[in-house]
């Protein structure tokens, strides 16, 4: 008789646990321990208005040479050491011309302060009375004194070609990286035995 009570209380037991299994089972699977919010994807940001102090590393350069200055960097362009920002102007520009036996000889001389971008101008020439005309570059010469640098550049007008008579034309100098050109009008006289004599604007 208790052998079959024993049966009796051990299938029970054993009932109730596969009963507590399975009810644990489906509350596992219905709810979880992880606590979860729903989410809305979105940007956020936030600002601080605030004070400061900029150093910058600079060295000021000045000149006691007279001058304009013009700049080959746009404004807040970066640059590399040794290279030139800006170009001095030149100033006391005079022409000179003198007859040699090849034609005219054309001088233009100049100074601009020591240490500025060298430049040597260019020549040409328009409302010429002859088509023989030729120009040729004889060269430039600098000389550096104290603060200052003064160049002389020589070019040669070649009139070979050219009758004799009196003949004209505006011969112009320019400065590229300057934009500056500087004219100034010819006359004179070629003769028949080759020699040449300059007509002053008056005559």
């Amino acid at each position: 008789m208790s052998n079959k009570v024993f049966k009796r209380v051990a299938a029970t037991l054993l009932a109730v646990l596969l009963l507590f299994y399975v009810g644990l089972q489906i509350y596992n699977s219905n709810h979880s321990s992880i606590q979860t919010e729903t989410a809305t994807y979105m940007t956020a940001s936030d600002t601080i208005e605030t004070t400061g102090y900029i150093v910058r590393n600079e060295t000021y350069l000045t000149s006691d040479a007279g001058g304009v200055l013009n700049y080959v960097l746009e404004d807040g362009e970066s640059v590399q050491a040794e290279t030139s920002v800006q170009i001095a102007g030149v100033d006391d520009v005079r022409f000179e011309m003198s007859f040699v036996e090849e034609g005219l000889q054309l001088q233009l001389t100049y100074s601009c302060p020591a240490g500025s971008d060298e430049e040597v101008p260019l020549a040409s020439y328009y409302d010429v009375s002859d088509s023989g005309f030729t120009i040729h570059y004889v060269g430039n010469e600098t000389q550096s004194e104290g603060d200052m640098i003064y160049g002389t550049v020589t070019y040669l007008m070649n009139d070979s070609a050219v009758a004799a008579g009196e003949h004209s034309f505006t011969l112009s100098f320019q400065f590229p990286k300057l934009g500056k050109s500087y004219e100034y009008d010819v006359r004179y006289v070629k003769r028949a035995d080759g020699t040449r004599q300059e007509v002053s604007a008056d005559e």
